[in-house]
């Protein structure tokens, strides 16, 4: 009989207070976040989870993400059978580039930020021009 494999393998208490530690400062960030982008992420999925993701484009660091953006555009959205959009953040990369709360803190609110512009349809040179890349 073939071995079966989780399909998330189980994380240490340490993955666990990373995850934490993001989740609280996303929750202060979405707390605090101006119109129009407040009612955008009231729109999403968001998602912090313990792993990196290989990098693609913006938002990363050595070649990691720090968030990813995963789903249509609001601009593009049939608004039947899309799929929800989905912000996923990746504490263990967050938490190892960031040492300082401060620092943390800041580099959370620019992903979310980063992130929610793409849903809001902007691409990598319009989040730069606008201060959020």
């Amino acid at each position: 009989m073939p071995r079966r494999v989780p399909r998330h393998a189980p994380i240490g208490a340490a993955a666990r207070r990373e995850i934490l530690r993001v989740e609280h400062l996303v929750a202060e960030t979405l707390r605090t976040l101006p119109e129009p982008l407040r009612s955008a992420a009231d729109e999403l999925i968001l998602v912090v989870e313990a792993g990196g993701a290989a990098s693609g484009g913006g938002g990363d660091h050595g070649g990691e993400l720090y968030g990813l953006f995963d789903g249509i555009p609001r601009g593009e959205r049939s608004g039947y059978g899309d799929p929800p959009a989905r912000i996923t953040l990746y504490a263990r990369t967050l938490v190892a580039d960031f040492a300082s709360d401060e620092e943390l803190a800041r580099e959370v609110r620019r992903t979310v930020v980063h992130e929610i512009g793409h849903y809001l349809g902007l691409d990598e040179e319009d989040l730069q021009r606008r201060g959020l890349e």
